[in-house]
């Protein structure tokens, strides 16, 4: 269950980074107010790297822009490893009822 709730939210975040790229190329072709580096990078922060890069990638928005692009590339990054970390490294929480029986075990022997 808790995979799903990652998964999801890494999902909701990064549709809502590849969202705000785009509405922010938006807006940069037709001349209006942007949103702020500040607030593209944090929705990335939170999850949404991989999304902001996609967008990045597709609409050729703030492909060049530096250290925008480098902070980019480090979350991106950082969000694969965690993910990587979280479902083929690190160990499920055990189980109570095993941890008991185990105590058990080992307090008779």
């Amino acid at each position: 269950m808790s995979n799903n709730i990652i998964l999801i939210w890494i999902g909701a975040f990064s549709a809502a980074a590849f969202f705000a790229m785009w509405l922010d190329k938006q807006r940069a072709l037709a001349d209006k107010s942007r949103l702020s580096e500040r607030g593209l990078l944090r929705i990335m922060a939170l999850g949404g790297a991989l999304g902001g890069l996609a967008a990045s990638r597709i609409f050729r928005h703030k492909s060049r822009k530096q250290p925008f692009l480098g902070t980019m590339w480090f979350l991106a990054i950082l969000q694969i490893g965690a993910l990587i970390w979280w479902f083929f490294i690190a160990d499920p929480l055990p189980d109570p009822t095993h941890s008991a029986t185990l105590a058990g075990a080992l307090l008779t022997a």
